[in-house]
């Protein structure tokens, strides 16, 4: 019987361990999956169409359903890691799970009202992914990735079906990207400069030091020049970019990279 019961209770041990760390697996990939398509989000507002007609009226319709979408987005996210984290503690009550449900089924009607029937299939059903009876930590981590996927995909529509003639910039960042960050003497440094911003209108010019870099595709490509010195190097740059009332709006960035002996 000693053996019989221990046993069960080590089974019972590696299961609850087995189970934290898929969580914990799930957690973490959807941390990972949620950076990246809010990276994707902002990214995408710089593959506008050009060429399209001016029609300001239909920019500013885009803006107010955008508006909508993240205002709502956020106030879910909030309240599913609020519910998470009760969970957690055992204290999650009824009406907080029907507000949930609520919230979820409100939030899908929202995105299904701007995204065509066309593009519908590209829309998780967010009520189904989530099952009143069966509320864990495991369908919540879940149900996150959908809600941002879906997400994703409604931006898309909204960001290739717009006139972007008046949109002005007003949030930029660059986000440098290096093939590697230490070098060998006669190594080149290579790096993809891209810019993350809430609205454009013109593609920005990027400049290293003095040099202006070619761009490609919303790519800034920086190269070193060969048999650089050994030391650590460490380069100013900036994107320029005309703002809606005419002016320069100015972006600064750096580049660091460290050339070692071989």
């Amino acid at each position: 019987r000693s053996l019989i019961l221990l046993f069960i209770i080590l089974f019972s041990v590696s299961c609850n361990e087995n189970n934290d760390k898929t969580i914990a697996f799930l957690d973490e990939g959807v941390e990972q999956g949620n950076y990246f398509i809010e990276k994707q989000n902002n990214v995408i507002f710089t593959e506008f169409a050009r060429g399209i007609e001016e029609n300001p009226g239909f920019v500013r319709k885009w803006k107010n359903k955008s508006d909508s979408i993240y205002n709502e987005y956020m106030k879910l996210d909030e309240k599913i890691y609020f519910i998470k984290s009760q969970l957690d503690s055992n204290l999650l009550v009824q009406n907080q799970k029907s507000e949930l449900f609520d919230a979820v089924s409100e939030y899908h009607k929202l995105l299904k009202s701007i995204i065509p029937d066309s593009l519908a299939h590209r829309i998780f059903n967010l009520k189904d992914v989530l099952k009143q009876s069966d509320l864990s930590i495991v369908n919540l981590t879940l149900l996150i990735n959908k809600i941002s996927i879906s997400t994703h995909h409604t931006l898309r529509y909204l960001v290739h079906n717009i006139e972007h003639n008046y949109i002005k910039a007003n949030k930029m960042y660059a986000v440098v990207t290096p093939e590697k960050r230490f070098l060998k003497p006669g190594d080149i440094y290579k790096a993809e400069i891209r810019w993350l911003t809430l609205d454009t209108t013109l593609q920005p010019i990027v400049i290293v030091e003095n040099d202006t870099l070619k761009v490609l595709n919303g790519i800034a490509k920086y190269k070193s020049p060969p048999n650089e010195s050994i030391g650590k190097k460490t380069l100013s740059g900036r994107i320029e970019y005309k703002a809606y009332d005419g002016g320069i709006l100015n972006f600064p960035f750096v580049i660091s990279y460290k050339v070692i002996k071989p």
